[in-house]
């Protein structure tokens, strides 16, 4: 190191330092060379920019300054202004934060030199500054609790599960019915509209209706998601009714809608005008076994009523002859998977089993609707073979009341 040569060496045990001025590097610092007994002479550079940002990163704002010290607290230099010639520190202290009447010190001690850095600051002005700080970060906090608040709120709902989620939709009246007609096939004419459940959830995105459906028989929300669906569908639809007489409305229902005293029988009950307009369309694909005779017993009581049953996805589940023989069954609905290659003529199976369906049902006292027509062919194909009723894309796709309405107009 460079010392300047107008710089004095200290006597033994003293301390000699320099203003600020720059080294052989550019850099500015202070000398400090101080004696010991034995005759050694020892300096140091101490870089002033050091405790600038030792001052600034401890936040004391204008009012500071950083002092060099010697053990007995003399000042020995000041690295910025200061109004202090004498720092009150106790002759044994520690390095750290410290306070001493109005005045806040931080003091670092050098473990080489007698010497201490302290930062040292008015209470008054670090309050000031404090107070400038809090107001000048203040959007910055509010957006800190919002986004805690915000993410408290994530992890809580996301502690819910899908049937509870389902629950507070439809205490909410949160989800969405759209319509499907169902058409005779001769005529065009709209004879029935299917009424399907649509949720897109904040926290799930868009939930498909099996999902939400499976979660719901198997947490015991199934009777009340069908009553909302079921009453729901009903006032959609009024209008509808009022204007085209004979037509229905059809929903879905699962076992644990087939319950003497549920809601959906509750429902049935109490709206002898629900019952003229209702199908309730009961799932091939979920077992009738257990209580078939009770469910037997229920059916037929809502069919005096004026309910239709229909037994939906027919050929593809747990169905067998007896429901058709022992069940109250106005409607069968061949499932779509049978129909979807009437059209190809290379494709001699799906003929022959919708053919064979077609024999077996068509002389018994059973509407037939076939499902999951897209194309004009399967539309030929099923009409030619007798089949008055159909559903799919090809006549509509599921749609709002209000664009259902206006899709109905021309026909009614």
């Amino acid at each position: 190191m460079t010392r300047p040569d107008h710089w004095a060496t200290g006597e033994a045990g003293q301390v000699a330092i320099s203003a600020p001025s720059d080294d052989v590097r550019g850099r500015t610092s202070i000398f400090v060379n101080y004696g010991h007994g034995d005759g050694k002479i020892l300096d140091a550079a101490i870089y002033t920019e050091q405790f600038w940002d030792f001052q600034d990163t401890l936040g004391l704002g204008e009012g500071g300054a950083v002092l060099l010290v010697d053990r007995q607290g003399n000042e020995i230099t000041a690295l910025r202004n200061s109004t202090q010639s004498q720092v009150s520190l106790a002759t044994k202290r520690e390095s750290g934060f410290s306070r001493s009447g109005d005045t806040f010190m931080f003091a670092h001690r050098s473990s080489k030199y007698p010497i201490e850095a302290v930062a040292i600051v008015s209470v008054d002005s670090v309050m000031k500054d404090w107070r400038k700080a809090a107001l000048a970060s203040l959007p910055f906090a509010l957006a800190i609790v919002g986004f805690c608040c915000w993410q408290m709120r994530k992890l809580l709902r996301g502690g819910l599960s899908m049937s509870e989620r389902l629950v507070q939709a439809i205490d909410a009246d949160a989800l969405n019915l759209v319509y499907q007609p169902i058409v005779n096939t001769v005529t065009g004419k709209t004879e029935s509209v299917e009424v399907l459940c649509r949720w897109s959830n904040y926290d799930l995105g868009v939930v498909s209706p099996e999902e939400f459906v499976q979660a719901a028989a198997r947490d015991g929300v199934l009777p009340r998601l069908t009553e909302w669906v079921c009453n729901r569908a009903f006032v959609d639809l009024d209008a509808l009714f009022a204007r085209q007489a004979g037509l229905r409305m059809s929903i879905n229902v699962g076992r644990a809608d087939l319950l003497a005293d549920g809601p959906l029988d509750r429902a049935i009950a109490g709206n002898t005008s629900l019952a003229q307009h209702l199908t309730v369309e009961i799932t091939e694909r979920e077992s009738l076994a257990d209580n078939f005779e009770q469910i037997r017993a229920l059916l037929m009581r809502w069919r005096a009523t004026g309910v239709r049953i229909a037994l939906d996805d027919f050929g593809t589940g747990c169905c067998n002859l007896a429901y058709l023989r022992e069940l109250p069954v106005d409607i069968v609905k061949i499932d779509r998977m049978f129909c979807a290659g009437l059209d190809d003529t290379k494709n001699v199976g799906d003929a022959s089993m919708f053919d064979s369906m077609h024999a077996l049902l068509k002389p018994l006292p059973f509407e037939l609707v076939a499902e999951g027509i897209e194309r004009e062919g399967q539309h030929e194909a099923v009409r030619s073979r007798g089949v008055l009723h159909a559903q799919g894309w090809h006549y509509a796709r599921p749609m709002s009341v209000d664009a259902l309405t206006s899709w109905m107009a021309p026909t009614t």
